[in-house]
């Protein structure tokens, strides 16, 4: 996966990609983008959505398992990663 936080065009990149697909949340482990979350429908017990981004493209979304991204977040913070959740900045309204 390419470093895509530490570089403003790139990071503004992955916010209109993140847009594009109704996402919430970017997944960064290590300064690396990893993939996309946003809320699933509960009542069938997809809290949390994932998608992909694979061979240069999105892929689909997917049930993740999590019912809380923090636990997540802490897994890998305990393994030694650096674990991060950036929310997706949603575009202005037109006046």
């Amino acid at each position: 996966m390419a470093k895509f936080k530490n570089h403003k065009g790139q990071m503004a990149r992955i916010q209109a990609q993140g847009r594009s697909v109704d996402a919430e949340l970017a997944f960064f482990l290590n300064d690396e983008f990893r993939q996309f979350y946003k809320k699933g429908d509960m009542s069938v017990r997809n809290c949390w959505l994932y998608m992909v981004f694979m061979d240069q493209r999105l892929n689909t979304w997917s049930n993740s398992h999590h019912y809380s991204l923090d636990r997540m977040v802490d897994f890998y913070r305990n393994l030694g990663f650096k674990p991060e959740l950036i929310p997706i900045e949603q575009a202005p309204e037109p006046e």
